[in-house]
């Protein structure tokens, strides 16, 4: 072979190395752009959830919560004595509804708290944050979203078809530790976690001494009501007024 189809072959060898580094290289960089990507568009998406929240009223909420449990029954094989209702108008805390889960030992409140304020400029209603609230069968707590809610839910659940307290329940879909399921990516697991703690909610305390100030004040207002009135009805000699 002569000279010049050496380097020529030469030129196509070196031509082909630095094209495989070249695809190589970005390849490598493209994983981690794409992961960036990735969550990138996970958190748009997250801001357009909670964008589409601020616009949803708490029978919106409400309705998704009766969903949920509907599949935590349905997912249960509907078992006898248990149902869900939905409270009446007036009956609830959320614009008069509620939830009620009908349960063999008792029922357990699921309710939500959420201020709706309505700017007539513009005719929309803008809704705050929302705060649900479980009462029932020794259960008095608060969550500020509707994910620990239902787990809280789905472990009331597992607990009574397991049987008891002490028996553990076959029947866990939000979250079973023994489930052979693959964890979670860091950075996801980190996203989808609640890291607020449940609240336990306090009952109101009735206090007396306020109540015995209420009442004193009422006391001397009627007090005073009366010599107003028996001044007026017995003027002294001295009563005309000075112009």
């Amino acid at each position: 072979m002569a000279l010049w189809e050496w380097a020529g072959a030469g030129a196509v060898f070196l031509a082909a190395v630095v094209f495989c580094v070249r695809l190589m290289k970005r390849g490598l960089t493209t994983l981690e752009d794409e992961r960036a990507q990735c969550l990138e568009r996970i958190r748009q998406m997250e801001e357009k959830i909670q964008e589409d929240q601020k616009n949803m009223a708490s029978s919106e909420h409400l309705r998704v919560a009766r969903a949920g449990l509907e599949d935590l029954l349905r997912l249960a094989g509907n078992p006898p004595g248990m149902r869900l209702e939905s409270l009446a108008q007036g009956q609830g805390e959320a614009r008069g509804e509620a939830l009620v889960l009908h349960l063999p030992e008792g029922e357990v409140r699921i309710s939500l708290n959420m201020r709706e304020r309505e700017l007539k400029g513009v005719r929309k209603v803008v809704h705050g944050h929302g705060r649900w609230h479980l009462n029932g069968l020794g259960l008095n707590e608060e969550y500020t979203d509707l994910v620990p809610l239902m787990r809280a839910l789905s472990a009331r659940l597992a607990m009574h078809l397991g049987g008891g307290e002490s028996t553990s329940a076959p029947y866990c879909p939000l979250g079973d530790p023994a489930a052979d399921v693959p964890p979670e990516l860091p950075h996801l697991a980190r996203r989808f976690s609640s890291a607020r703690p449940v609240r336990q909610k306090r009952p109101p305390v009735v206090r007396h001494d306020e109540e015995e100030g209420r009442l004193e004040r009422l006391r001397r207002l009627e007090d005073a009501r009366a010599a107003r009135k028996q001044l007026r009805a017995n003027p002294g000699p001295t009563g005309s007024r000075h112009r």
